[in-house]
């Protein structure tokens, strides 16, 4: 990666970026690709400004001085020199648009689970991992106590430049890549290395979404169905028991399309669950016969197995009868109508 992008990258680290016009111009090679995918963009000009007028530089306010019948001109004061005029294009200012980096990496909107911090990428690539984006963090603990997902067997977490310390992560850290490592500049953008991602990532964790018959949660001696609480959301749920919270996407829950890696249709079927509190016969998801019970099967395992919890997370059933949940359930406030 060129140095002027390494330099940026590492300056992520630290938390937002702002360019000034001469940082612009050392990025110039690669300005194009940085700004066709938004991860730069022109944002209100400098305000303050650092005079090198004097023996004695000092922050400035910038003003403008408007004149009829010419562009507006723009100073600030120096004590010992007087108004000093600003060209108004070393006013200009960009600013680096972190999620517009995931976009550019995924094709997708990315998750922002910490403001300013974290974010979800979802998977990476071809594989069966799911990548994390953790920028900002330089002066940070504790980022994985925040979301314990960057610790999951199947996680990724990149970060732009530098690789934190253990501290910044908790006792544990999770698998971390710097992403000027697996990053690679186009005509058109900014896109993976693949050659570069794949000798970066250990081997993939065996079946991890859909086959791990490991609990994924360690929940409390006695914990039963009743105790549970599912807030579903279009792509994740979040479980809760007492004042436990634990998170969690349809990819962590083995719920995802072997082939497209989209929401499978047990899925959809655990949506309309939340919605609707129960599932009778003819809420079938799509137009397959027995997709219903199939759907069910599947989420029944999906929540025992991710849970670690015995029995059956739904009411026996009889014919024509809807299944109902053991567990209470409810559709959260940003879960798209039907």
């Amino acid at each position: 990666m060129p140095d002027p992008l390494r330099r940026l990258f590492s300056r992520l680290d630290g938390g937002p970026v702002t360019l000034t016009a001469e940082e612009r111009r050392d990025l110039d090679e690669d300005w194009e690709a940085l700004s066709a995918g938004g991860l730069v963009v022109e944002t209100t000009p400098a305000t303050v400004v650092e005079c090198a007028s004097c023996d004695e530089p000092h922050a400035a306010s910038v003003r403008s001085v408007p004149t009829a019948g010419l562009p507006t001109r723009w100073f600030h004061h120096c004590p010992s020199v007087g108004a000093v005029q600003e060209d108004p294009e070393e006013l200009r200012r960009w600013a680096v648009r972190v999620p517009a980096l995931g976009r550019a990496l995924t094709g997708r909107d990315c998750e922002e689970r910490v403001p300013e911090l974290i974010w979800r990428l979802g998977p990476v690539g071809a594989t069966a991992r799911v990548g994390w984006l953790v920028a900002g963090w330089r002066g940070r603990t504790g980022i994985a106590d925040a979301v314990p997902e960057l610790l999951a067997p199947n996680a990724v977490v990149f970060v732009p430049c530098r690789l934190p310390a253990v501290a910044a992560w908790g006792t544990v850290p999770p698998l971390v890549v710097p992403l000027i490592d697996v990053l690679t500049v186009t005509g058109t953008g900014i896109e993976w290395n693949r050659s570069a991602l794949a000798a970066c990532l250990p081997p993939e964790p065996v079946a991890v979404l859909a086959r791990d018959d490991r609990p994924r949660l360690t929940l409390s001696p006695g914990t039963d169905w009743k105790d549970v609480t599912l807030v579903v959301e279009d792509h994740h749920l979040e479980l809760s028991v007492g004042n436990a919270r634990h998170r969690a996407g349809y990819e962590d829950l083995g719920l995802a399309d072997g082939r497209t890696r989209a929401p499978h249709t047990a899925w959809l079927t655990l949506l309309h669950l939340a919605r609707t509190g129960e599932l009778a016969p003819a809420d079938d998801i799509d137009t397959k016969s027995g997709t219903l019970k199939n759907n069910v099967s599947k989420l029944r395992a999906a929540l025992k197995r991710w849970t670690g919890l015995a029995g059956d997370p739904f009411h026996t059933v009889h014919r024509l009868e809807p299944y109902r949940p053991r567990f209470v359930i409810r559709a959260a406030d940003t879960l798209k109508p039907a």
